[in-house]
């Protein structure tokens, strides 16, 4: 079993976020949602490859998040993705490494355009972390933010 251990931050109103050129567009959907549970497929397109995730998140213990992941053929990823209807999400991901930490950072399009979610993954819970100036507000744990919330929800207020 996997577990993974994410922090969530807004971007710095007040810093810029060093972008990259590159990135990859990533395509989502929720297939099932309960509970704090999720089973989401994820097609990937990076340097015109694409890839495609079955991912079954399981709701936070404290101790992190139970993730399993398995590849899916891009034509199944696809047709299920059909099977997801408005639960869709689109966005672009960077990566942005500041002193040996890889920092994603999320920019949603479509009907989430304007959202912009900064993730780190770490290796255990108290592991400390200086953050860069421009990672702002922590979101970790503000249900909100999720991204099977946001499909569902839109961008909080």
């Amino acid at each position: 079993m996997g577990i993974e251990i994410e922090r969530k931050y807004l971007p710095s109103k007040i810093k810029p976020i060093p972008l990259p050129k590159k990135c990859q567009l990533i395509t989502q959907g929720y297939l099932a949602r309960e509970a704090g549970n999720a089973i989401r497929i994820r097609i990937t397109e990076a340097d015109r490859i694409k890839t495609a995730v079955l991912c079954v998140k399981g709701k936070d213990r404290g101790h992190g998040t139970p993730e399993f992941e398995y590849p899916v053929p891009l034509v199944e990823a696809a047709e299920l993705l059909n099977l997801c209807s408005a639960r869709v999400l689109t966005k672009k991901r960077y990566h942005v490494t500041f002193e040996n930490h890889l920092f994603e950072i999320d920019e949603f399009l479509g009907p989430l355009l304007g959202l912009w979610v900064i993730e780190l993954e770490l290796s255990s819970i108290g592991q400390k972390v200086n953050l860069p100036s421009w990672v702002g507000a922590e979101v970790t744990g503000d249900s909100r933010y999720y991204n099977a919330e946001l499909v569902a929800s839109g961008i909080p207020t």
